[in-house]
């Protein structure tokens, strides 16, 4: 037979329970934050440890810490940012976007969270999931320039380049000062064929009083690309000429772009020179062979075909 309880002791049960609950009510739950703050400490802690064992090159050792800091599954933001960090760090990245992933759920007002998760994802190669992050961190804040950028580079990657167009406007908008973002919307406004509207974003780039060496480099060529979309010629290869000289070593494709326009702006003997400088690097760059033959019948002036070991001073060598 089995055991009924008495109606006197379901009462004191019920009274108990709801003592309890009346208890947990009151307080919080304040017996739980400390055991949660206990096992996000144990959790940092363990971040450290691996940190520390990686460092030493005990790998297996620094393995076996995160392992044990992703089962205390820490409550606290920060320590979880830290375990994350870790975990990529560690060379596992799955793991890090996981932890970020739930993160985010629990923190959907963070941009700067979902922001890190995207940049991770963009790492990993997962697009679509980058993409879902960032479009996140653009809702919580649609002016963060940072945001915007990372947006942009993916929606281009997407293939989906109105939309990348429309952020990068909006970018320019919020950063006028951010050079990178000019140069970023001027490329992508080439790309789409639109020269006359990349020119005038490249010209303030180099013409700002802050542009640093490099920005100044890479504007040039690409303001360089947008004149001999538009035929001028001459233009071209003075930009080109330009941000060559900020160039520590020219590739021999550079050489034949500059050759090109040299050439094609009536410049003959800048080009030919300019085209020996391209085949001293690749003597069977096939344009620029074909380029100092056609020269050397307009100017019927031999031009000497240098071989890869060729290290004479010569008048090309000299312009450099």
């Amino acid at each position: 037979m089995g055991y009924w309880p008495s109606q006197d002791a379901i009462s004191r049960a019920a009274v108990h329970c709801a003592g309890t609950c009346l208890l947990l009510a009151a307080t919080g739950c304040g017996w739980v934050r400390p055991w949660l703050s206990h096992r996000s400490a144990e959790c940092h802690h363990l971040c450290e440890e691996s940190r520390t064992a990686r460092s030493e090159g005990r790998l297996a050792e620094a393995d076996s810490f995160l392992n044990a800091a992703i089962r205390r599954r820490p409550q606290d933001q920060e320590t979880r940012l830290h375990l994350a960090d870790e975990l990529w760090s560690s060379g596992r990245p799955l793991a890090a976007a996981e932890v970020l992933a739930k993160l985010v759920q629990d923190a959907p007002d963070d941009a700067q969270i979902a922001l890190r998760l995207a940049e991770m994802e963009v790492e990993i190669g997962r697009t679509q999931a980058a993409r879902d992050a960032v479009e996140i961190a653009f809702r919580i804040d649609p002016e963060n320039a940072s945001v915007l950028q990372l947006k942009a580079q993916i929606e281009e990657r997407q293939g989906d380049a109105d939309a990348a167009l429309a952020t990068y406007h909006r970018l320019v908008q919020a950063a006028p000062e951010d050079l990178n973002a000019l140069l970023s919307l001027a490329s992508l406004q080439l790309r789409r064929g639109h020269p006359d509207r990349a020119a005038p974003l490249l010209r303030s780039v180099v013409e700002h009083p802050f542009v640093t060496l490099e920005q100044r480099a890479a504007a040039q060529r690409l303001l360089s690309e947008s004149y001999a979309a538009s035929e001028r010629w001459g233009d071209a290869a003075d930009c080109l000429w330009c941000a060559l000289q900020q160039c520590p070593e020219p590739s021999a494709e550079d050489w034949y772009r500059l050759a090109t326009a040299q050439a094609k702006c009536g410049q003959s003997q800048a080009a030919l020179s300019s085209a020996t400088q391209s085949l001293r690097q690749r003597p069977d760059h096939a344009g620029a062979l074909q380029l100092v033959q056609h020269l050397q019948v307009r100017t019927s002036q031999p031009a000497e075909i240098l071989p890869a070991d060729f290290h004479s001073e010569s008048a090309a060598s000299e312009r450099l």
